[in-house]
């Protein structure tokens, strides 16, 4: 039982700070997920139920937890975290990139046609 409480209690954690309404956490959705595959490669333990345990967790994270360009682009829009090397891969880094300029040309096409409309 001890084991796993100790293995779900990131999860419960995770679930807390991306929950939270009281401040933006789309940002928060790439280094948790970062966080929680570190927590289930960790070998802290020589039992084999933990290990079968982290294996279909981490599994369910891969299905479950689906990572979308904006995701990384709010990543990549955060100080604090858009140096972070080990968070994303090049290619996600690419994405998050792409979507903030396609996001940015659509805001601005529709602002210049706000204009030529007044």
């Amino acid at each position: 039982m001890f084991f796993k409480l100790a293995i779900l209690t990131p999860f419960d954690t995770a679930t807390k700070v991306l929950s939270a309404d009281r401040s933006p956490t789309i940002h928060l959705v790439l280094p948790t997920l970062f966080k929680l595959r570190q927590h289930l490669m960790s070998v802290d333990s020589n039992n084999t139920t933990v290990a079968g345990l982290k294996q279909r967790q981490s599994r369910h994270l891969e299905k479950y937890f689906v990572i979308a360009p904006i995701h990384v682009a709010a990543t990549l829009l955060d100080p604090r975290l858009k140096d972070n090397d080990g968070l994303m891969a090049d290619t996600q880094k690419d994405q998050g990139i792409q979507a903030l300029r396609l996001m940015t040309e659509s805001r601005t096409s529709r602002n210049r046609d706000s204009v030529f409309i007044s």
